[in-house]
């Protein structure tokens, strides 16, 4: 608690004008006059108006079919006008009273604007980020979840590049706080709260975040849980976790229960021939399978290695799933494939591409196409002699 200042004397004591009475009062008096001259005619700096953000040109087939699909109640066309007007008002610092006022004049409401918001920033359009940050600031202002959720992630990735501005760090705090409140009923915004927390290393707190979100039906809260038990060694806990996100149709949670149940009781041979899990399966092949028909690159690759030597053509499809993704071994391993089939046109394009790649991967393609190059002359060189 702060103490009040002690009071000054009533009296206070004269300085002997009679000392150097030359000196102090020609070279004081005047330099105090002129101070206070200055101090009263000093007039506060004009504020600096704020300039508009540019406006953007949205191409109306990007929200068309969100449109249509009932996804956006906005029209390509209103869509524009709104942004154009939105923009004219971006003087004007983020804020709730901002997005009232903009929803009332538009007949939309603060949810609408943050899809909008959202479907925009996936264009990613040049010059278009100091629009539609502001837009999606003002959007969580208003307490819309999703906008706080997808504004955290914009401002979390400016302050981990390096050189983001102190007002981007202090929007970014403020925006944490926010999330905070709203995580608790929202699983995107406990999804996002577990990231979070896995980045500033807080791993227990990240669990029971992913948790939440698991429950509230983000699959990939399950998948981020069972990554988090598996690092430190739970594998019981982590089966667990991963087998509700493969039930639920996770690909990387069907691609992670394998490696969960290959390091677990019985290792791969138990995994392939054994349990079942219910809604899922069980078997190591068929969550794989599940895997790379939902993207995850290593399972095709794997399946492709599986299906080797059991069915070329199998594998083939498999490799090529992978390699058209840029898997660098699958590139290799599609390119061996179709040479041992005899396919040395196809097998040049793949051997080409891991050719012109660095270490041993290079190498690797290097040595194939040279096989290709003797194969072809000793084809030739057969047609010749026919």
């Amino acid at each position: 608690m702060l103490r009040a200042a002690t009071s000054l004397p009533l009296h206070h004591p004269r300085p002997n004008l009679n000392i150097c009475s030359g000196g102090i009062i020609p070279l004081l008096l005047p330099q105090i006059r002129t101070a206070h001259s200055s101090r009263s005619n000093r007039s506060p700096k004009p504020a600096v108006p704020r300039r508009a953000a540019e406006t953007m040109t949205i191409p109306p087939a990007v929200l068309l079919s969100a449109h249509k699909s009932g996804a956006s109640s906005i029209s390509p066309g209103a869509a524009q006008a709104l942004i154009n007007d939105y923009a004219g008002r971006t003087t004007s610092p983020p804020s709730e009273a901002l997005g009232e006022k903009f929803c009332s004049d538009h007949e939309v409401t603060p949810e609408d604007l943050a899809i909008l918001t959202s479907l925009l920033l996936r264009l990613n359009a040049p010059g278009s980020l100091p629009l539609l940050r502001h837009l999606l600031t003002t959007c969580a202002h208003m307490n819309v979840p999703s906008a706080v959720v997808r504004l955290h992630s914009l401002l979390t990735a400016q302050v981990r590049r390096g050189g983001a501005s102190a007002m981007t760090e202090a929007d970014l705090a403020a925006t944490t706080k926010r999330l905070a409140r709203i995580a608790p009923e929202h699983a995107g915004g406990a999804f996002r709260m577990g990231e979070a927390m896995e980045m500033a290393g807080e791993l227990d707190r990240a669990e029971v975040w992913f948790e939440k979100a698991g429950q509230g039906e983000v699959m990939e809260g399950w998948v981020r849980l069972g990554t988090l038990r598996r690092n430190k060694g739970d594998l019981q806990g982590a089966r667990e976790a991963l087998e509700k996100a493969a039930e639920m149709g996770s690909a990387r949670g069907c691609y992670f229960l394998v490696q969960a149940m290959e390091e677990g009781e019985g290792g791969v041979e138990g995994a392939e021939e054994g349990e079942e899990i219910k809604g899922v399966g069980g078997k190591r092949l068929g969550l794989l399978t599940r895997a790379g028909a939902g993207g995850v690159v290593e399972a095709a690759y794997e399946l492709g290695s599986y299906w080797r030597e059991r069915e070329a053509k199998f594998a083939e499809e498999w490799f090529l799933v992978a390699a058209s993704q840029g898997h660098v071994e699958s590139i290799v391993a599609l390119a061996q494939l179709l040479m041992d089939k005899g396919n040395i046109s196809s097998a040049k394009i793949w051997a080409q591409k891991a050719a012109n790649m660095e270490g041993e991967i290079g190498a690797y393609g290097t040595e194939i196409l040279q096989e290709l190059s003797r194969m072809e002359e000793e084809r030739q060189k057969g047609s010749c002699e026919e």
